[in-house]
């Protein structure tokens, strides 16, 4: 029988191990990262691999560091950062301050009812949705680091995600946009946060369980199934956390009270559904920016692995556009060229591929110089891919 969710007790190896990783990658790490528990966590999570530690950390880093949140101010960036706002608009959640713990596992709430990820998906590209991801695990992340200070016991995280309302026909097909993105979002969570948030809890799955693992599967990698609790009776989450993390919903006495939630004993606050007049239009985006039509687009094709890049001398002030449509996995990168030809990340480098509309969006430039965008084949595919793009700057 499994027991009360809870942050499994670090090792005296991962403890050793989390200060290797500070004496080597110390100059990496801002100060709420440079501490045993977390670094002891990226240590497990590697099984020591420093150098593959040193990489993901950097990206995570990278991603701070473009959009500018961090521990103290990424409550106010999750409302106020354009494509998280958009994004987290859309979904009924918890609080993102998050003050409600189960022992030293503080619990988030997510329900899938009323939300049509299709709809979304017609609105948004899936970037704004992965970009969104990293800022709300950056909300996990400081609220495991006050209640660390605070205690001196090892936190986690572990989320509630009610599936009531979900349409498991759109997760069939592991080549859906559903599919596509739920495998992308959970790449995210084993990349970097697996040791953060330890479970996830489904409520009310729709259908047989043998089922749903099987859809799983093409979703989830094998490192997190583990971390996956199906619960089929609302009492078996009192197993596993305490009345108070729990909803009144749910059969706990939680209930939100700040205003946040549009009721009380559900604790999560009612989305912004999708409307037809939101429908993303590629002519509409380019003519808030100042152009008349779409520009031309490009077509390239790029064998596994292959990078194709593009250079722009920019303006301080300028802007940088973009849309492009990819038939795989790509990674996709804007960075800017110091005086030293080291490059900074200006929209950080994360995986996606094409969903409902075409990848889209812009970057504000301060900075004159050059600017590199650039795009990574990073499908295992022995055939090429294609992308199709146009980027500009105004």
């Amino acid at each position: 029988m499994q027991e009360r969710a809870a942050p499994e007790a670090f090792s005296p190896a991962e403890i050793k191990g989390a200060r290797v990783i500070r004496e080597k990658l110390v100059h990496l790490l801002p100060p709420e990262f440079n501490t045993e528990f977390f670094l002891a966590r990226w240590w497990r999570a590697y099984k020591g691999d420093v150098k593959m530690i040193e990489q993901r950390l950097t990206e995570l880093i990278n991603h701070r560091n473009a959009f500018g949140y961090n521990s103290e101010n990424v409550l106010d960036k999750a409302l106020t950062l354009d494509f998280a706002r958009k994004t987290l608009e859309r979904f009924t959640i918890s609080r993102f301050h998050m003050e409600v713990f189960s022992d030293d596992v503080a619990v988030f709430v997510h329900k899938m009812e009323g939300c049509n990820l299709k709809e979304i998906l017609k609105v948004l590209p899936l970037s704004n949705i992965l970009h969104s991801y990293f800022v709300l695990h950056e909300c996990f992340q400081r609220t495991m680091h006050k209640h660390e200070l605070r205690t001196g016991r090892p936190a986690a995280i572990v989320t509630i995600l009610d599936l009531s309302g979900l349409n498991l026909s759109d997760f069939m097909n592991p080549m859906s946009a559903c599919s596509k993105l739920a495998r992308l979002v959970v790449k995210i969570w084993s990349d970097y946060f697996s040791e953060n948030m330890i479970r996830l809890y489904l409520l009310h799955p729709p259908g047989f369980l043998s089922l749903m693992w099987q859809i799983a599967k093409h979703i989830v990698d094998a490192k997190t199934q583990s971390q996956i609790v199906f619960i089929e009776k609302l009492e078996d989450l009192h197993k596993f956390l305490t009345p108070n993390s729990i909803p009144i919903e749910y059969g706990g006495t939680r209930r939100d009270d700040t205003g946040f939630s549009t009721i009380p004993e559900s604790c999560v606050r009612e989305l912004k559904p999708v409307l037809e007049s939101e429908y993303f239009k590629p002519e509409n985006f380019w003519r808030e920016h100042g152009f008349r039509d779409v520009p031309d687009m490009k077509s390239v094709s790029l064998k596994s692995k292959h990078v194709y890049e593009i250079s722009k001398d920019v303006k301080a002030g300028q802007k940088i556009l973009w849309q492009f449509v990819v038939n795989s996995d790509f990674t996709f990168e804007i960075t800017r060229v110091g005086p030293d030809g080291k490059e900074h990340p200006i929209w950080p480098k994360i995986t996606l591929t094409s969903l409902k509309v075409p990848e889209h969006g812009f970057v504000h430039c301060d900075l004159q110089g050059e600017y590199r965008i650039r795009w990574v084949n990073a499908s295992h595919s022995w055939l090429p891919s294609k992308l199709t793009y146009a980027a500009t700057t105004k």
